[in-house]
């Protein structure tokens, strides 16, 4: 992949108001084709072949590249803004996307701009100058659609078609608890650590929603804390902990409450542990 300005890769890793200022974006556009800004934009952000990346500074565009897009063939509820995410893009242009991957995109920090159609240069343009914003409604999905399936096809984006993602209890719990650093709920920091982190996330894995945020009372305990906050967990009614890391006696008491364990990343924050969760992309602790 390259950069037609210089013909070199450069990676992005960090938010574009940190590493290059704050008129430096990267705009990922649904393409039907490999032929960059004179490509023509996709009708539906998941099923289109590929991505146009192209990097602008204010309203100038100073660079592009192309990149497949490994999910139009299979429909993976929050894959596709992990996969945006992972380019280096700050917002995503695109014919088509239903209600609920809008809601995805957003969660991940991605400006969604939708009914775009046309040249991939004509579309950037358009929107650098801000004829082209907001999100028309989609065409190609029901009401309450995660956007990735075929028209008239019903979304299967439920716990039970999560295959290994979720954990479905005999008594229908989905509840799952994520440590974090701060109090802010699904914005805040995924706290690599478990039992000493000075907060515990609650959420509905079926719904996504807050369920609960606990100022973890086990962090500043001298021995034990995975202990005891596994055990503030199991009262609670939690079935499933995203973590970094988990220490040995904590697994071990975790284990004998019946508790699930994935692990994580670091760097995640909370709202994206949970949709790597619902994605089935987190491993099983053991």
């Amino acid at each position: 992949m390259m950069l037609n300005k210089k013909q070199e890769s450069r990676p992005r890793t960090m938010p574009n108001n940190v590493e290059d200022g704050a008129n430096m974006k990267l705009i990922a556009v649904a393409s039907e084709d490999h032929q960059g800004l004179q490509g023509r934009v996709g009708s539906h952000f998941g099923r289109c072949p590929h991505y146009t990346l192209v990097e602008v500074e204010g309203e100038r565009i100073v660079g592009h590249r192309v990149a497949n897009n490994p999910n139009m063939k299979q429909h993976r509820p929050g894959a596709m803004p992990q996969f945006i995410r992972s380019l280096g893009a700050d917002v995503i242009l695109a014919g088509g996307m239903g209600p609920r991957a809008v809601d995805m995109f957003q969660r991940f920090g991605i400006e969604v701009v939708t009914g775009a159609s046309g040249e991939v240069s004509e579309v950037v343009r358009a929107y650098l100058s801000g004829e082209m914003t907001g999100i028309v409604p989609c065409k190609h999905d029901h009401a309450d659609s995660c956007g990735q399936h075929q028209p008239g096809e019903p979304c299967h984006e439920t716990v039970a078609e999560f295959g290994d993602a979720v954990k479905i209890h005999d008594d229908g719990t989905t509840l799952v608890a994520i440590p974090a650093v701060d109090n802010s709920g699904l914005e805040a920091a995924m706290d690599p650590r478990f039992g000493r982190a000075p907060f515990l996330v609650l959420l509905d894995t079926r719904s996504g929603d807050l369920l609960e945020i606990l100022s973890n009372t086990a962090a500043g305990a001298a021995h034990g804390a995975g202990i005891q906050a596994a055990r503030l967990l199991s009262e609670r009614g939690v079935r499933t902990i995203i973590a970094g890391r988990f220490g040995p006696r904590a697994m071990d008491a975790l284990g004998a409450l019946g508790i699930e364990l994935r692990s994580a990343p670091e760097g995640l924050t909370v709202g994206q542990a949970l949709m790597a969760l619902r994605a089935g992309t987190l491993p099983r602790s053991t």
